[in-house]
């Protein structure tokens, strides 16, 4: 029983491991998706930010309709001959810079987006596009390593949990066109980035969602493998007990057979607590007329009535066992006196008192009882069973239907009977047996 116990805790708790080691990795898996769904994000605004720019810069900048609100001449292009310019109809253009585009075409995409795409370096012209404190770490890691392509990192912007890139900005011919005069566009290719940031709380929601379904899942394989586990377990355990009623009781009566009665009593033996053992061997008397008259069914159906009898009707037993045959055994635990043990075997007289119904007949039994305890009578669990069932024979002796104390007598004259036999069945074979007689005359 303990050992199937903790053969089911153990698949139990590597069942729990398993589960928790797939709901871990599935965790981690849906954390790496988040990340990388949002750095396709990024990419993608990039990606579009650096084509627009080239476009842009290629062409020097786009005019635009003076607006003083939104595209108003900038001053950083003062030095450009064609930064004004009026078309026929008398309408009025400016050049607006690519970046200072792409920057009014950023703040679109994050109303639209929430994506922030923004073209800083450590040295600028506008003092709108100089880098905040995470682009300007991120700038001089980019100048500092040449080897490295971006940075990427989970930052906060102003309060909001956010993912950003900055990747390098490499400066082109058509760069110097407005950054001619700044000694940096000349010294290093690497003249400033693209920062490109996205807030996760959409990201990190989807993926809190997804994994809640993952977990909800996990839950239900646990909660069905456990119940499966335990039905397994259990089936197993009832195949086991079924298997150990059959190897410790008698088929018949039910009550204990020989190997659970020798095993039981080893145990009494074996236990301090215990200062006395009386065993009671009870034989049925004329029990095989009964079988040969009526049939063995008849028989059978005695025996399990008796043994029902024995045991509802007999008080303080530690185990009432058949051995098979019509012999039943007792084992009472520390009962010491006398009286008890001999009361208790006249109250199991007053069982067979009463008739037994058996199909269509009433049928009258009675039972010869021999009775030895441990220590008085016997050491060891077969020397008291073997004086037990002496004194049941000295019982049947005795007319039958009678209780007998064993005494080391018993024993001695049933050795003695034992010999006797023995030498009259040789002197039989050996035809060393003679008749003799006398005639005599009696007046």
């Amino acid at each position: 029983m303990k050992q199937f116990l903790n053969l089911k805790l153990a698949t139990m708790a590597a069942w729990i491991l398993i589960l928790f080691i797939s709901l871990a990795l599935a965790g981690y898996t849906q954390y790496k998706h988040s990340v990388q769904t949002a750095k396709d994000v990024l990419d993608a605004n990039f990606n579009n930010n650096r084509a627009l720019g080239k476009w842009a810069t290629s062409h020097g900048g786009v005019y635009v309709p003076v607006d003083m609100k939104r595209t108003p001449p900038s001053p950083y292009l003062a030095d450009v001959l064609d930064r004004d310019i009026q078309t026929p109809s008398g309408k009025k253009l400016t050049l607006m810079h690519p970046s200072y585009m792409l920057r009014q075409i950023n703040d679109e995409s994050i109303g639209l987006y929430g994506v922030d795409v923004f073209i800083t370096a450590i040295e600028t012209l506008n003092p709108h596009n100089a880098p905040d404190e995470w682009e300007l770490k991120a700038l001089k890691t980019l100048k500092n390593d040449s080897s490295l392509k971006e940075v990427v990192e989970f930052a906060d912007i102003d309060g909001e949990a956010s993912i950003r890139l900055m990747r390098p900005m490499n400066a082109s011919m058509d760069c110097l066109r407005c950054h001619a005069h700044q000694k940096s566009y000349y010294n290093t290719k690497r003249v400033g980035g693209v920062s490109v940031s996205l807030p996760v709380e959409e990201i990190k929601a989807l993926g809190i969602k997804s994994f809640t379904v993952i977990a909800l899942i996990h839950l239900f394989l646990l909660v069905i493998g456990l119940i499966f586990i335990e039905y397994i377990y259990r089936k197993k355990q009832k195949i086991a007990d079924d298997l150990d009623y059959i190897a410790n009781h008698d088929s018949l009566t039910s009550l204990a057979n020989r190997h659970a009665y020798n095993r039981r009593l080893d145990d009494l033996m074996a236990d301090n607590k215990v200062n006395n053992i009386s065993i009671i061997f009870m034989d049925l008397d004329d029990f095989k007329k009964i079988n040969d008259t009526l049939g063995h069914t008849v028989g059978d159906i005695l025996l399990q009535s008796v043994a029902a009898r024995l045991k509802n009707s007999v008080p303080e037993f530690d185990t009432l066992a058949r051995f098979g045959g019509d012999e039943f055994v007792f084992i009472f635990v520390n009962i010491v006196k006398r009286a008890k043990i001999e009361n208790i075997a006249k109250n199991i007289h007053k069982v067979f008192q009463e008739s037994f119904a058996l199909e269509s007949y009433d049928v009258y039994t009675s039972a010869s009882i021999g009775i030895a305890s441990y220590p008085q009578n016997a050491m060891s669990a077969d020397a008291l069973l073997k004086n037990a069932d002496i004194a049941m024979y000295y019982a049947k002796n005795a007319g039958k239907n009678k209780y007998v104390f064993y005494i080391d007598e018993m024993s001695e004259k049933l050795q003695e009977s034992l010999v006797l036999e023995g030498s009259l069945r040789k002197a039989l074979e050996r035809d060393e047996l003679f008749f003799y007689s006398t005639n005599r005359k009696f007046l």
